[in-house]
């Protein structure tokens, strides 16, 4: 489960990553997402470490609080672009990032053993 979900992980911060470089600030973002990436990577060779991980969660979680825009006006462009649909898209992907570090934080977690 820890390699197919570092896998899941993976491939998807490499296609949020990708489609960055159409934003106003790709190289924030593609940075974000490849840092994602690489943790990612770290997981499934079983190399990551969980006080980095969890320190991305929370940066993760909090730039999406701060992210949020005052006014949600949805995600898509159907009434044109606005701030508030940037900073609701730009959330979100944060917000997906902290799940995926959470995933990882859930799955590489200590095994407590029984005594019997």
């Amino acid at each position: 489960m820890k390699k197919i979900g570092a896998i899941f992980w993976t491939l998807l911060f490499i296609v949020f990553g990708r489609y960055q470089t159409n934003d106003t600030d790709p190289m924030i973002w593609i940075t974000i997402y490849g840092v994602a990436t690489l943790l990612s990577v770290l997981v499934f060779l079983d190399k990551e470490d969980r006080s980095v991980l969890r320190t991305f969660l929370i940066a993760f979680l909090v730039g999406a609080v701060i992210l949020w825009p005052d006014h949600y006006e949805g995600l898509t462009l159907a009434n044109g672009y606005t701030l508030a649909i940037e900073e609701a898209r730009e959330s979100l992907g944060l917000l997906i990032g902290g799940l995926g570090m959470g995933w990882h934080l859930f799955v590489t977690r200590p095994r407590q053993t029984v005594n019997s």
